[in-house]
């Protein structure tokens, strides 16, 4: 007797999902006002952004310590936080998905980033905003997540990455992790602990052999799935 394979569904479903390799996630660990900072995004992470939309997720964490009072300490004072909470509000205000797309939110970023001590100007703020035009969101909305002192708002936003750098041992801006692992450093002027090399072609390089590794490790998940589905269909014809 031959029943409806019905108990294959959901296998056949994980064999379109195993198909593809998960996105390499790529963290940036910043102070919004640093001179390192600029200069790394210029020279590496925006000229390879283009490159790595399809494979990669892109994360921005601030550099700071929790100040009495449960308040946060910019290195470079309190504009730098303000700074901080205007990058993180723009990358939260693009969601879903989460993380949220890059392209929809950078071009607000490089503009904040390309003039970084003018963030207390609204002017300067609105300018930026209208670079992200379609992504759903404008200066009001950015202006209400910044001033939001609750979950999800600007403040709780800072604290959450502001703890997550300090998790990971990070201490300098710029530093870009790729996959979890430390593959570039931009301090005092000059590229460091760039094994890889310092060039945009090199974090390119570096996020598809992290995708290419991505893809084997399902490749191997996805023989045992298709395995289990020949096994379900034959026990299913008995």
């Amino acid at each position: 007797m031959k029943l409806p394979t019905l108990l294959t569904l959901p296998l056949l479903a994980l064999l379109a999902l195993a198909a593809t390799p998960a996105p390499v996630p790529i963290e940036l660990h910043l102070m919004s006002q640093c001179p390192d900072a600029v200069s790394c995004l210029r020279s590496l992470i925006t000229p390879a952004l283009p490159s790595l939309l399809n494979i990669s997720t892109l994360r921005l964490t601030f550099i700071g310590t929790a100040a009495s009072g449960g308040g946060i300490s910019c290195p470079h004072g309190p504009s730098e936080c303000l700074g901080d909470m205007l990058h993180l509000c723009g990358a939260a205000l693009s969601t879903p998905p989460m993380p949220a797309p890059v392209e929809r939110y950078w071009g607000f970023t490089t503009c904040l980033f390309d003039d970084y001590g003018r963030v207390a100007e609204e002017g300067f703020v609105k300018g930026c905003t209208e670079r992200v035009k379609g992504a759903g969101w404008g200066f009001e909305e950015l202006n209400a997540c910044v001033s939001d002192l609750g979950p999800g708002g600007g403040q709780q936003l800072l604290h959450e990455s502001v703890r997550r750098t300090q998790e990971t041992g990070v201490k300098t801006s710029c530093t870009v992790r790729v996959a979890g692992r430390t593959v570039c450093v931009r301090d005092g002027g000059v590229w460091k602990q760039c094994e890889g090399g310092s060039r945009p072609e090199d974090l390119v390089r570096q996020v598809r052999e992290a995708y290419e590794r991505n893809g084997m490790g399902r490749s191997v998940r996805e023989q045992v799935l298709r395995e289990g589905a020949v096994e379900g269909n034959r026990w299913m014809e008995l």
